[in-house]
């Protein structure tokens, strides 16, 4: 068995090694599943997820104002609400202030390494009066005009909370600025790094999760990636005015003042318009792409088609990025809004501010990479940091002479949208263990996203059986939309679902547990 380290990947990126993850198969018919639930009934909150030691629940008021901490009860009965049988509350923390107007964003939570901290986030419109409280962080990059910003501006706030007591230990304001939070897009946590990438300033803001809970800015990765760059700027720009000897105002403000922006939709955050005003970091991305021309052996044809694409590759957005380590960024670069399809995948080390290197995300190169550290590639998803293993031996076989890894084209679908990866995107739910359990992933998988409503009970076969284990029902009898969709919450370790289709909502559990079981629901969970 192989080291799981990051560095493994980043080894590769650089001398390619081979390797194979496996994860050892367990007997699911040893595993406890849930065998009741509820009936439906109107959902008293907006559930998020469960705490890491699943001892909480965390959720957001229907107003989205305030952030609602539960604590798992002890073994259902049969007499009283559905939820409070199983959920007691154990405090409410307003967070939006009615001045602000703000709301918080019920599909962004991330937990901190050490379980004790979550972060959330409220948009709210722009305030100025709170630059005084709350210094913004935003980092203006003239190199964005590819990007049109939004009719509205909005601020983007997000706070450090302790999940035990709700005591805000840390507060991030971001004025005038844009963030893609749909479950925990733009933010990245690996270990003790956050990443948080401002799509309107192509800018990655790099911190530092104390044990306090408190954040600590190390580097922002966009306009400049390091402090020299800055100074270099500067010193060119000096040099320019004084060789000029003009006071004219300068190209780049310019061009940020005549930029007209029409439209907040993701869809037309891609300019046609040729970009010149290139940042630090796309500035090392092109340069690395030159110098791979010169080092070709068809230099002056690759320099040619380098030539022709200059004006796309410049104009390229970067939508997602992932943290492989305390060092290398996994970034995706597309002109695609809907950053799906076929993009630029660079590794792009921190320290040295350089790129390693650059793949596209269809290309044979970058299957074979992912075969052999598809465990890298998805570390950091799960709730406490932990990798997923996701099972995609069903698409892979070998070519006729089976030295090389070859997929269908669903698998390379899948691929090419999920990496990278997201943080905390996954459920680390013994049930959703493709190993152990087979089930269909159009109406239910390990991500939080919402599936497909199915008006039939979903059904969990032993893998090792192929029987039926058990089954998820959906907690509305009929679509409440034509577009209805359904959500499960699976606790990390009690056989505990909770299902939400629009306002309605059901609770799937085991009756009757032994309570020598490691899955009993006590009064505590380390009872």
């Amino acid at each position: 068995m192989h080291n799981n380290s990051p560095f493994t990947l980043i080894q590769s990126i650089y001398d390619i090694e081979s390797g194979v993850r496996w994860i050892p198969k367990h007997n699911a018919n040893r595993i406890l599943t849930p065998n009741e639930h509820t009936p439906s009934f109107e959902a008293p909150v907006h559930m998020r997820r469960f705490s890491i030691d699943g001892k909480y629940l965390i959720c957001f008021s229907l107003d989205l104002r305030s952030v609602m901490i539960y604590l798992v009860n002890g073994t259902h009965s049969s007499s009283g609400h559905p939820w409070e049988e199983f959920f007691t509350l154990k405090y409410t923390k307003q967070i939006c202030s009615v001045a602000r107007r703000g709301i918080l964003q019920k599909d962004f939570c991330i937990l901190t390494e050490c379980g004790r901290y979550m972060i959330i986030a409220e948009t709210c419109c722009t305030n100025d009066e709170d630059e005084d409280e709350f210094p913004s962080l935003s980092t203006p990059n003239p190199g964005t005009l590819p990007l049109k910003q939004p009719q509205h501006e909005f601020d983007f706030h997000f706070y450090v909370i302790k999940i035990e007591t709700g005591t805000v230990t840390d507060h991030l304001r971001f004025s005038r600025d844009y963030f893609r939070l749909l479950n925990n897009d733009g933010v990245f946590l690996y270990k003790d790094r956050l990443g948080m990438l401002s799509l309107m300033n192509q800018t990655i803001h790099i911190f530092q999760v104390s044990q306090l809970g408190t954040l600590l800015k190390l580097r922002d990765i966009g306009w400049f990636c390091n402090t020299s760059d800055e100074i270099t700027f500067l010193l060119a720009r000096e040099a320019e005015s004084c060789a000029s000897n003009s006071t004219k105002t300068s190209d780049y403000d310019s061009e940020m003042d005549s930029d007209e922006f029409d439209s907040a939709s993701l869809e037309e955050f891609v300019s046609d318009e040729p970009e010149y005003i290139i940042s630090g970091l796309k500035e090392r991305i092109l340069t690395y792409m030159y110098k791979n021309c010169l080092q070709s052996e068809n230099c002056a044809d690759a320099l040619k088609l380098f030539y022709q694409k200059f004006d796309r590759l410049a104009s390229l957005v970067l939508w997602k990025f992932q943290i492989l380590d305390e060092r290398h960024l996994l970034l995706k670069l597309s002109a695609n809004a809907s950053c799906e399809g076929k993009a630029l995948l660079v590794v792009f080390d921190m320290e040295a501010t350089k790129v390693i290197s650059i793949v596209s995300n269809t290309s044979k190169e970058f299957v074979t990479l992912y075969h052999h550290h598809s465990y890298d590639f998805e570390t950091s998803c799960g709730p406490n940091g932990s990798p997923i293993k996701v099972d995609y031996d069903d698409s892979l076989h070998s070519d006729s002479h089976g030295t090389e890894a070859i997929y269908d084209n669903a698998f390379m679908e899948k691929l090419v949208n999920e990496v990278p990866a997201t943080s905390q995107s996954r459920n680390e739910s013994v049930y959703l263990r493709p190993d152990l359990f087979i089930y269909d992933s159009n109406l239910v998988d390990s991500s939080n996203v919402p599936k497909d409503y199915s008006a039939e009970p979903i059904r969990f076969y032993s893998r090792d059986t192929e029987t039926v284990a058990f089954r998820l029902h959906n907690p509305s009898s009929e679509p409440p939309s034509p577009h209805a969709s359904t959500r499960y919450l699976f606790h990390p370790t009690y056989p505990l679902v909770i299902g939400q289709s629009g306002k309605a909502m059901n609770i799937h559990y085991q009756r009757f547990l032994p309570k020598e079981s490691p899955f009993c629901i006590t009064d505590s969970p380390h009872a």
